[in-house]
């Protein structure tokens, strides 16, 4: 018999008592049948008299009660609330410091040498040494030209898998890689100077110049900190070999007419580690140097403290499924031989018991592509487009993008859609993968109103696919788009002065734009192709029996610059609250706001801005 450790305690052990109530239920049950004994029968004919079927037929054998006693106990032990101590603050004498981490969000980071991208791999690391940092509390600042804080220390894992979820390229609005920034604003963000502290930088080491006084001041920054008590651990994300960057049109990014690849500076965070006094691991795909980082951090964090100055928190292990399982078997075997045709009736709300129970046991999870590609695929199926975004990013491949992308199109992000569709056709495997790729990026351009680009684009999505009867009607579209474009701003220029058009809407009436009815409608994300339970996408030639309206500028439908020429759609305002029901909450957008407002930018940013003197990657 295993024997239960000595550290297993019960929250309720008043629920004990249950396990009596079979017993108490039989021993009512048999007084009230012994004063019901009829005296008519010889005492030699009573047990004929009182048993329910003839001598050799025992329905209620002994084995029924005893099964249905053992449910009852285990039902009992389930209710107590068994549990394990897994970790006592209070009685260790052991007290945990704050750990900084530092995110580089910079563009070098969204290089896709290590799948899904940089950024995303990072992310999908610190998530998995969260899970395994107890008792510490951390913090989350993020930095390209400029640091900003999105998470003050915090004991709350939850709080910090949520915002590890807003990272992403655009986020703050100036390009940059202002490490050494970072790691100074960082420590002005401990809480307790008393407790050890350390910061974690998770970044592939770029500096806002290439220049060895950077390095210089990056290091005497790094020398000055371990002077103050701080060490400096180092996630290092990349290769050395490096990865190309993309523009936020999807062209290559260029330095000098040569393409910028983003490397990983290896040896410059080595350097700034073993300046402070910490440790650097590289993220490669196996985990095993971040884990000799991780115990590093803890056993740097953990220090002992005098009896009584502890917490008085304890982390505990529910046992409940231990017993709750069994007890559901036992008690429907002890339902299991009712007479007649009763027995399935009866034994109807054990199996459904047994069924919710067995959906909720864990199970052997699928690959971390599959699983994320299978949650992403529905999210967008219901149109939650921005949880589809989320959980597309961790897809590594042409599915992954292209989903990502999808989504990003979806929320009105079209320039994140642009590079997105570009890295999708990068990674197509097929000529059909690709002729799709390119005919989602060449919608996007024209959603942008990039109508040259839309041009050349559809022609190239004809080459893989000359058949696709939606790049032929649209790159028709496209160049009629174009031609009236170029019209327009010729008329504009003989118009300077004139001043915009205006019209007095009567009360209760908003204008919205003209609509252009076209075959702009994305392919869909793939589903899971391991599995695929999901039904796929239709294929591309009913697309154009399932077109969206998309809003067009209505400067662009005008043929003169009349009021009799402009399209007005007026909209009721009852229609208001409908629309904003189809809105997709995008929490990263309030963040981004901030961060505009914190760096002085009076307006929206929609493509991080590039600072003099500073390398935007």
């Amino acid at each position: 018999m295993m024997e239960l450790p000595g550290s297993l305690e019960w929250r309720a052990p008043l629920w004990w008592w249950l396990a009596l109530t079979p017993w108490v239920y039989w021993l009512l049950h048999w007084g009230v049948r012994k004063r019901r004994r009829s005296p008519c029968a010889e005492p030699e004919l009573l047990p004929w008299a009182q048993a329910w079927s003839p001598p050799g037929v025992k329905t209620g054998s002994l084995w029924r009660h005893v099964l249905a006693a053992l449910a009852w106990l285990l039902f009992a032990l389930a209710l107590s609330g068994p549990r394990l101590a897994e970790q006592d603050h209070a009685d260790t004498g052991r007290s945990h410091g704050e750990l900084m981490l530092v995110f580089d969000l910079s563009r070098s980071m969204t290089a896709r040498d290590v799948a899904p991208s940089r950024m995303e791999f990072a992310r999908q690391v610190l998530e998995s040494m969260l899970n395994r940092m107890d008792g510490l509390r951390i913090g989350l600042v993020v930095y390209s030209a400029r640091p900003h804080l999105l998470t003050p220390p915090t004991a709350d894992r939850n709080l910090l898998q949520h915002d590890l979820g807003l990272l992403r390229h655009g986020l703050l609005p100036s390009e940059g890689s202002a490490l050494q920034e970072g790691l100074v604003f960082a420590v002005q963000q401990f809480t307790d100077r008393k407790l050890p502290r350390a910061l974690l930088v998770v970044t592939d080491g770029g500096l806002p110049g290439d220049d060895e006084a950077a390095s210089s001041r990056l290091r005497a920054a790094a020398r000055q900190l371990a002077a103050g008590g701080t060490r400096i651990h180092v996630l290092g994300v990349g290769t050395p070999g490096g990865g190309a960057l993309q523009a936020p049109d999807g062209s290559w990014l260029t330095r000098d007419g040569e393409p910028v690849i983003a490397i990983l500076h290896e040896q410059r965070l080595q350097t700034l580690a073993h300046e402070s006094g910490g440790a650097y691991a590289r993220i490669v795909d196996g985990d095993g140097a971040w884990r000799v980082l991780y115990q590093e951090i803890l056993e740097q964090l953990t220090v002992a403290v005098r009896q009584g100055e502890g917490s008085d928190l304890i982390e505990w292990r529910e046992l409940y499924s231990w017993f709750l399982l069994p007890a559901l078997v036992l008690m429907f075997l002890s339902r299991a031989a009712l007479p007649g045709g009763t027995a399935l009736r009866q034994l109807a709300p054990g199996l459904l018991l047994l069924g919710i129970l067995g959906s909720s046991i864990p199970r052997p999870a699928l690959a971390d592509g599959d699983a994320w590609q299978r949650v992403a695929y529905a999210a967008y199926l219901r149109q939650s487009y921005q949880e589809a975004r989320q959980a597309y990013a961790r897809v590594p491949g042409y599915a992954g993008r292209m989903g990502e992308a999808s989504s990003a199109y979806q929320l009105g992000k079209y320039r994140d859609a642009v590079a997105l569709f570009t890295q999708a056709v990068l990674d197509a495997d097929t000529d059909q993968e690709r002729a799709n790729a390119v005919f989602n990026l060449a919608n996007t351009h024209y959603r942008l109103e990039n109508y040259e680009a839309a041009v050349a684009t559809y022609q190239e999505a004809l080459l893989y696919d000359p058949s696709s009867a939606g790049a032929q009607t649209n790159l028709r579209l496209a160049r009629n788009r174009q031609r009236q474009q170029a019209e327009s701003e010729d008329r504009l220029g003989g118009r300077q002065g004139r001043g915009p058009r205006r019209v007095r809407m009567a009360q209760g009436i908003r204008i919205t734009s003209g609509r252009l009815g076209i075959d702009e409608t994305p392919e869909k994300p793939l589903a899971s192709r391991a599995r695929a339970p999901l039904p796929m996408p239709s294929a591309e030639e009913d697309l154009l029996n399932n077109s969206i309206l998309y809003a067009q500028p209505v400067i662009s439908l005008a043929s003169d610059f009349k009021d009799s020429s402009w399209v007005y759609a007026p909209t009721t305002e009852e229609s208001i609250a409908l629309d904003a029901e189809a809105l997709e909450v995008d929490e990263s957008r309030f963040w981004q706001h901030l961060f505009e407002q914190e760096e002085g930018y009076a307006a929206p940013v929609d493509v991080p801005h590039e600072l003099p003197g500073v390398l935007p990657w």
